[in-house]
């Protein structure tokens, strides 16, 4: 009992020091596109790195509080635990790395498209995002009320999904075994996917999501496995809803 109790108080305060770096993110995101981030280290030693910028700082501090809350989950196993998570549940862990997306995202996008930003710069910033997708994924794993709660926020993590950030596989953990969010996919989304397909080609991070959406366990969900024969054998006619029970 001792130990939970200190293990609830060190994800606290790792909590708030990670709401703390979040809230200044907007400055420290715009201090570090504008620097060109002349400095970059992908590890730093934050007691002696005066020769590196502040923004950069930052971001490896946010990596460094990430992990810890990563590795909290996990209890330095490779699957989390359902105890945990319901705590960093409790403890709203998640919303600032939401807002941390919600409010960065388009400095992400200027730093892509600035032809002399520094190759390492934007490793460091691929490397904290995909933290960050790694995290929710972490977060969200094998949980339904945690799945049903990111979902809410699905658009978010819709997110440079050409690059390989951990948003794909985070999606397919919101929507796995999940029959409630697997039966509300609309054309829409499934769009996203198809789209990625067609641009980059059939990869297997890609086609994850249409393998979990298609079944819950036993139940069959059969509005989306239509959807994904449509896209997936576009030249086979694809049998109508009854038909298809039929051949259940």
């Amino acid at each position: 009992v001792h130990g939970d109790v200190e293990d609830f108080r060190m994800i606290q305060t790792v909590i708030k020091k990670v709401t703390v770096v979040a809230e200044r993110s907007e400055i420290w995101l715009t201090s570090f596109i504008k620097e060109g981030a002349a400095v970059v280290t992908t590890e730093v030693n934050l007691s002696s790195a005066s020769d590196t910028p502040t923004a950069s700082l930052d971001i490896n501090r946010m990596k460094d509080l990430i992990n810890e809350m990563i590795d909290f989950l996990c209890a330095g196993g490779r699957t989390p635990i359902a105890s945990r998570q319901t705590i960093i549940k409790h403890l709203q862990g998640h919303k600032p790395l939401m807002n941390l997306l919600r409010e960065t995202t388009h400095h992400f996008r200027r730093a892509l498209e600035k032809n002399t930003f520094p190759s390492t710069a934007v490793d460091l910033l691929v490397s904290m995002y995909s933290d960050v997708f790694h995290f929710m994924r972490v977060f969200c794993t094998r949980n339904f009320d945690i799945q049903i709660l990111l979902h809410k926020e699905l658009d978010l993590f819709l997110f440079h999904m050409e690059l390989p950030l951990g948003q794909v596989e985070l999606l397919v953990e919101i929507f796995r075994d999940n029959k409630i969010l697997c039966e509300k996919i609309r054309q829409p989304f499934l769009n996203i996917f198809y789209k990625l397909i067609l641009n980059s080609g059939r990869q297997a991070r890609f086609l994850e999501l249409f393998t979990v959406i298609q079944n819950v366990y036993d139940y069959a969900i059969v509005e989306n496995q239509i959807m994904t024969i449509d896209f997936l054998l576009p030249d086979v006619r694809t049998p109508s809803h009854d038909e298809w029970l039929v051949l259940y």
